[in-house]
């Protein structure tokens, strides 16, 4: 081992952090000094406009909203008719109907609180929150009057909710807009609709505004609402010297004290409100303020030898990086014949030689895997192919000592000869894949043997597509569906029936559609069938024909073939097999597999 020493991967790795958080540092500093020393109150004003413009959106919006709410009472037909009758000939259900009105009203919008309507005829107060009252107190009904002989269109008030002392949850900080209401057909004023807003909305916005203090003055520069710094509240606690401006928004800068302040200013015309926005010029320079003319030319220097140190660092390691990055690529594709050719005795190195031995022990894996794979896979369909043949041979041998009981020796000695004519055709040369056509003569011969049986009860019809008579299936694959459709579908029968064989290509997909209109199949039965073909395994529950054949199907074409079964009692049953054109095993390892 070489005595001479060389940095390793871990100290490389954080000479780059190193580097890469100083550069970062030093960028920030260095843009931040210049840029925003040279154009902060540009930057400042922009965003104080932005700022102020988003608020007013919000503020207005709500105030839209509120006055929206009071329009819709304006012109109502029940307010008109009850302002001009008697109390005591309006119908009682009439104002329980617009109290659940007024209600639904407060409750859909989210902007409002609470909606009041006073009727100044029969000094009643309709309220969306409590409902309907007439029991107001003296001083209530008194500044209530006082409000009717006030000339005003719409008004906005903050002091509306402390004249009213019936609702102690109702909070004493909100935002009023009243709106007189007049009588249609006297055209004097019968009440007015107050919509109440709570403070919290206006102060939520305020607050929820991100950069300088936020807040609403009256005309006058009083504040009513708003989020003000603490050391900024004393400062600022008369702010008339707005008004001085023109009524239209501006942006200005002012000196209280010994500090500038920035201020931009949104005039609301409804409900003659000032929008206001300011900040410390002080505050927003401070940062600024810290660096200097010697930092900059530092940073320069100790930039420079960071981007050559990381430039010379980057080249090296992400070069050995990337022919580890190319093979592990290759690998990922299926060539596990890779290898990283480094020589060293770094970090580096031994990984490149431990992923040498991990893909040469993945390639040894990976063939003894696949071998077994298919040995187990041959091992299991041979097994399932064997459990066919019995059950077969069981029925036919049980038909013929049926037939013999019977004294049907003309019958028996056709169906002798059905089925040594259907063996001829299944035995195929021990092989087990054999053609669609050989399929369908096999099939045909087994349907022979069945009519004999049944004597003509069932008709069977083929219809097959051309295309596919040449392509290849595995042998016993269809047998089995049509034995269940005669045995359970006509058989327990008293009538004829139809058995349909249906077979077709769909891209690269085999269909073969056994339907019958037979019995059918119950909903629990039915439910029963498909969970032992969705397991696998019968359970002791039976339908091992239909098992054994789905299972050959899922072993050969893969998990996505197989059988599907829909039926309805009484109404026959269908069977779909699905497989795919070319079985997922390779052909030459099928064209060994024998029966």
């Amino acid at each position: 081992m070489s005595d001479r020493k060389t940095l390793s991967s871990k100290q490389k790795i954080m000479l780059l952090l190193s580097a890469a958080f100083l550069m970062s540092t030093v960028c920030f500093y260095l843009i931040f000094s210049v840029v925003y020393k040279k154009n902060i109150r540009d930057i400042v004003s922009s965003d104080m406009k932005d700022n102020i413009f988003h608020i007013r959106e919000y503020v207005e919006l709500i105030f839209e909203n509120a006055d929206n709410v009071a329009s819709i009472f304006t012109a109502n037909a029940f307010l008109q008719t009850y302002a001009q009758t008697e109390d005591a000939q309006m119908d009682r259900m009439e104002i329980r109907k617009f109290d659940e009105l007024l209600k639904t009203i407060g409750a859909s919008s989210d902007m409002v609180d609470a909606i009041d309507i006073y009727i100044e005829p029969h000094q009643m107060l309709f309220t969306s929150d409590y409902g309907a009252t007439s029991r107001l107190d003296p001083d209530t009904v008194g500044w209530f009057n006082a409000l009717m002989e006030q000339d005003f269109k719409n008004r906005v008030t903050t002091d509306y909710r402390e004249h009213i002392h019936y609702w102690n949850t109702r909070s004493q900080d909100q935002v009023t807009i009243l709106r007189p209401l007049y009588s249609s057909v006297l055209g004097k004023k019968i009440g007015f609709v107050a919509v109440n807003i709570n403070c919290i909305r206006f102060s939520a916005i305020l607050a929820g505004m991100d950069g300088p203090n936020n807040i609403l003055t009256d005309e006058g520069g009083a504040i009513l609402m708003g989020a003000v710094a603490a050391d900024a509240e004393a400062k600022l606690a008369d702010l008339a010297f707005i008004n001085d401006y023109s009524p239209e928004d501006a942006l200005f800068y002012k000196k209280i004290g010994r500090e500038e302040y920035i201020f931009s200013r949104s005039w609301l015309p409804y409900p003659e409100w000032n929008l206001v926005s300011f900040c410390s010029i002080k505050e927003l320079m401070r940062p600024a303020s810290q660096l200097d003319r010697y930092l900059l030319i530092l940073t320069l220097l100790n930039l420079t030898m960071a981007g050559i140190t990381v430039s010379i660092v980057l080249h090296g390691l992400f070069g050995r990086l990337k022919k580890l990055a190319d093979q592990m690529e290759r690998l990922k594709h299926g060539n596990f014949k890779v290898e990283v050719l480094e020589a060293g005795k770094d970090e580096f190195s031994h990984i490149f030689r431990l992923f040498n031995d991990m893909a040469e022990e993945l390639n040894r894996l990976f063939n003894e895997n696949f071998r077994l794979e298919l040995l187990h896979k041959d091992a299991q369909l041979k097994l399932l192919h064997a459990q066919i043949n019995p059950h077969f041979i069981y029925n036919i041998f049980n038909n013929m000592n049926w037939m013999l009981q019977l004294g049907r020796y003309e019958e028996l000695e056709d169906l002798v000869d059905a089925v040594a004519g259907y063996y001829k055709l299944s035995l195929n040369e021990g092989k087990m894949m054999i053609s669609v056509k050989s399929v369908m003569e096999n099939l045909k011969q087994y349907v022979r043997i069945q009519k004999i049986r049944f004597r003509g009860r069932f008709d069977c019809e083929f219809d097959l597509d051309d295309s596919i008579l040449d392509l290849e299936l595995m042998n016993h694959m269809l047998q089995p569906v049509v034995e269940n459709a005669i045995i359970h579908g006509t058989e327990p029968v008293c009538g004829h029936t139809n058995i349909l064989i249906k077979g077709f290509c769909r891209e690269d997909r085999l269909v073969f559609l056994i339907k019958d209109d037979g019995a059918g199949i119950d909903k629990e039965r039915l439910i029963e069938i498909k969970e032992v073909l969705e397991k696998g395994s019968t359970d002791g529950k039976g339908y091992y024909a239909l098992s054994n054949v789905n299972e050959r199907i899922k072993i050969c074409y893969g998990k996505s073939c197989g059988l599907s079964i829909y039926s309805k009692k009484g109404c026959g049953t269908t069977v779909l097999i699905l497989v795919t054109k070319y079985p997922t095993i390779q052909d030459l390892y099928l064209n060994n597999i024998r029966c």
